[in-house]
C-alpha cells in the first residue's frame, strides 16, 4: 500500500499508547496552512488547530476523537468576493490492523445494522498520522459553495434561480389565465 501525500503530518506509534490513551494537540504553521490551501484549492487557510484523543480500543485497536478548528479563505460563488468561513468538525474513528479488520468486517457482513456507527478503518504498521486525519476532517468542513452574508443568487421576476423565492403554485397561475380571458 502506498502512502497518501498529505499537507500536514503529526504521526505517532499506536504500539507505545498508555492504557488512559495520549492528547494530541498541535497547530498549524504557516506552511502547513499554505500547504493546505493548495491541496484543497482553496485561497487561503488563515489558522487551523486540532486536538485529538488516541486511545487503545479492542485488543490491537486504536480509537480517535477530537476536533478540528480552522478559518479558510474561500470566493463566493455569487459576488466572487473573498469570504471568510470557519470550519468545526469533530473526529470519531477507530482502527483496526488488517487481520482483526476482516474478522471484524465477517461478523458484520452476518448482522448488518444499517444505523450502526461506521465500521473501523484499517491500522498500517501502527503507525497513525493524526494530522492527516484532522486535514481530512478539514475538508469535510470546507463549503463547496461558500457565499457571503446575506448574498442571495439573483434571477428573473418570478424568481426562477432563486431558491428562496416564493412562486406561484402551477395552479394559481393557470387561474390567473383563465380569468384574464
Amino acid at each position: 500500500m502506498t502512502e497518501a501525500v498529505t499537507p500536514l503530518s503529526r504521526t505517532i506509534d499506536t504500539d507505545t499508547l498508555p492504557d488512559t490513551g495520549t492528547v494530541v494537540k498541535f497547530t498549524a504553521s504557516a506552511e502547513e496552512c499554505a500547504a493546505l490551501a493548495a491541496f484543497y484549492d482553496v485561497p487561503a487557510v488563515t489558522a487551523f488547530s486540532a486536538e485529538v484523543l488516541v486511545k487503545p480500543w479492542r485488543a490491537a485497536g486504536v480509537s480517535v476523537s477530537g476536533h478540528v478548528t480552522a478559518t479558510v479563505e474561500q470566493v463566493c460563488v455569487v459576488t466572487l468576493e473573498p469570504v471568510t468561513n470557519t470550519i468545526s468538525e469533530d473526529i470519531d474513528l477507530r482502527f483496526l490492523p488488517a487481520e482483526d479488520l476482516r474478522a471484524f468486517e465477517k461478523a458484520l457482513s452476518e448482522d448488518v445494522d444499517p444505523l450502526a456507527e461506521d465500521p473501523p478503518e484499517e491500522l498500517v504498521e501502527s503507525v497513525l498520522d493524526v494530522g492527516a486525519i484532522a486535514a481530512e476532517h478539514f475538508a469535510l468542513g470546507i463549503d463547496p459553495y461558500p457565499r457571503k452574508p446575506g448574498v442571495r443568487f439573483g434571477g428573473s421576476e418570478d424568481g426562477e434561480g432563486d431558491p428562496d423565492a416564493k412562486q406561484d403554485s402551477p395552479f394559481a397561475v393557470l387561474q390567473k389565465l383563465r380569468s384574464d380571458d
